[in-house]
């Protein structure tokens, strides 16, 4: 990958990962009437977009190419976001939601194997923890800072917050025009590509649990961090602290992000993702049975960027287990799990919060956490794809 291509893709983390909606867009949807469980549903529906575009998008990603992919996301991002807005009535806020979870289809997998095979070019894949750890934390630090502008600018107009979020997203799209072209095929080569992706799944035992892990630790984190906002609104938080705080939780992981980039080259697998786990666990339950605001939201603000620390090591464990051919696909598997898991689990979560309070839909998220961090760890014991077959597609 040539100094302008990183250039380029840098610049489009960066405004890909703005969002000034972010710190309210909970909030806002229960000032439009939502309860915390049809909140739960809406995002119950984002994801029931996700799963189903993932496998299609990730096949068209790596038959089409996975620039054309990038771009068409922000229109869907910026439509999504304009939706939550001046939608008339529950059902078109979640059909907002639906087309919300089909951008994050369209992006996910997408971005990370343009990198990767990117690095291949040059031979210069052993530095994908790091060039990835950068990229993300770049991502998180654009959702930091934006978080905290988002607070502020919501104290004057939440309607604002969509729009800018929506008109960043639609700049996303125009700079990733100006990536190299990673044009694979037709459209219709990329129904053999999902089937290739699926196979694989059965012919590694690794993959698959790598595959079943990514989507019960990812729900189970993306779950406590969404009602995390109630959560310290309920305290006595303004839409402004929400903004600072949730951005401060992104700047923390920003940071983490970083540091996982580099540490996955020091520190094995079962170290970091069982320490970061456990910690994460186990200050969720302690933050969210501590009474006030101050001293929850500092603990919560550092337990978010626990799993940061080991993202970069997870994503390129699951990378090399899988193939260029079809590493978009796979990635959008394990994205499609992932959406599966919060079809269940995020309702659920608002349900016990709603009826039996934080502590057990906190609880819920913090077990979830530990089980897929013990998948992660167990599936290095487990076969992964034939060395034959890899030597055979690498010539």
């Amino acid at each position: 990958m040539n100094a302008r291509t990183l250039a380029v893709f840098r610049l489009y983390q960066l405004f890909n990962g703005i969002l000034f909606s972010g710190p309210i867009w909970a909030v806002f949807l229960l000032s439009r009437g939502l309860s915390l469980t049809q909140f739960g549903i809406v995002e119950a529906v984002l994801h029931v977009g996700m799963l189903i575009a993932q496998v299609p998008t990730g096949a068209l990603a790596d038959a089409l190419g996975r620039r054309r992919l990038l771009v068409a996301a922000g229109f869907f991002t910026a439509a999504a976001e304009l939706g939550y807005v001046y939608a008339p009535g529950f059902g078109l806020i979640c059909l907002a939601g639906g087309v919300h979870g089909v951008a994050f289809a369209l992006r996910t997998g997408a971005d990370e194997a343009y990198l990767f095979d990117s690095l291949a070019h040059d031979d210069a894949q052993a530095q994908f923890p790091r060039m990835l750890g950068g990229l993300w934390a770049v991502f998180q630090f654009a959702g930091a800072i934006s978080f905290m502008a988002g607070g502020l600018i919501a104290t004057y107009s939440q309607p604002l917050a969509f729009w800018l979020t929506a008109s960043c997203a639609l700049t996303a799209s125009a700079i990733a025009t100006r990536l190299p072209d990673d044009r694979r095929g037709q459209a219709a080569h990329g129904v053999r590509v999902a089937a290739r992706g699926l196979s694989a799944l059965r012919r590694s035992p690794r993959l698959g649990t790598l595959t079943l892990a990514w989507s019960v630790y990812w729900a189970a984190v993306t779950s406590w961090w969404f009602f995390a906002a109630p959560l310290f609104q309920d305290r006595g938080a303004s839409n402004a602290l929400l903004g600072v705080v949730l951005g401060g939780a992104l700047l923390v992981g920003s940071g983490f992000s970083w540091i996982g980039g580099r540490i996955g080259e020091r520190v094995s697998l079962t170290a970091s993702v069982g320490t970061a786990s456990v910690a994460a666990a186990a200050g969720l339950v302690a933050g969210v049975a501590l009474p006030g605001l101050a001293v929850p939201v500092l603990l919560l603000m550092l337990i978010a960027g626990a799993p940061e620390l080991v993202y970069v090591t997870l994503s390129t464990y699951l990378q090399h287990n899988t193939r260029s051919e079809y590493r978009a696909t796979s990635m959008s598997i394990a994205e499609g799990c992932f959406s599966i898991q919060m079809l269940w689990l995020f309702p659920l979560t608002g349900y016990l919060i709603q009826h039996e309070g934080y502590r057990l839909g906190f609880g819920l998220c913090a077990v979830m956490i530990v089980v897929g961090a013990g998948l992660f760890i167990g599936s290095q014991r487990l076969p992964g794809l034939e060395p034959a077959e890899e030597a055979a597609v690498a010539a």
